[in-house]
């Protein structure tokens, strides 16, 4: 097991608001460090939300199992002579069962986590979401070049515990779909073909 992966499940054992020890430094492990600095999370409340984070991967981790599986059953059923409708059905109904159930338990682990904030770092929250609204307007005035590159539209994905620059964990995985769904959300649109240039007037 990797040393990162190992102080992940040493926090989750210690006591609420107790710090993890790098064993490679002397410098104390914190649990999500910018969340806990723009949030003001104390050390209860940092360690519940990453118990309940951890749960939901564990969730995760077991669905997309099961989704493999089923998916190489589908294509077993695909090679053969004779079509099995009935067997195609089960299988494209698990999956959509596995999607449901999937979205349900993200919205029960999201409300978990939010019930953990006061009213300040719920409004605090608010802002995040708020700003996180403006993100496809980033990105066309980075297009536009109005805004520099440098500012970065999405930061690449935090760490879970970090203890100190250039010092991080286990890395979370943006867009990545649940298990079972076969239609994601939408993504960003990558135009490969050169935008026709403005005329001039004669």
């Amino acid at each position: 097991m990797k040393p990162a992966a190992i102080l992940c499940l040493a926090a989750l054992a210690l006591p609420a608001g107790a710090q993890v020890t790098d064993p490679g430094g002397p410098r104390p492990i914190r649990l999500f460090p910018q969340l806990t600095d723009y949030l003001q999370l104390s050390g209860e409340q940092s360690i519940a939300l990453f118990r309940l984070y951890s749960d939901w991967n564990q969730y995760l981790v077991e669905k997309r199992v099961r989704v493999a599986q089923v998916e190489t059953e589908l294509t077993d059923l695909t090679r053969q002579d004779v079509l099995d409708p009935m067997a195609f059905g089960n299988r494209y109904v698990e999956l959509e069962s596995i999607c449901r159930e999937a979205k349900d338990r993200r919205t029960q682990y999201r409300d978990k986590s939010r019930s953990l904030l006061n009213p300040t770092q719920s409004q605090k929250l608010q802002v995040l979401e708020q700003a996180f609204a403006l993100a496809p307007v980033i990105q066309e005035a980075q297009d536009a070049n109005l805004m520099g590159r440098e500012v970065r539209m999405m930061a690449p994905p935090p760490p879970y515990f970090s203890s100190g620059p250039g010092s991080y964990g286990i890395m979370s995985n943006y867009f990545d779909p649940l298990p079972g769904c076969r239609t994601p959300g939408p993504r960003a649109i990558i135009i490969d073909t050169p935008l026709p240039m403005p005329r001039t007037q004669p």
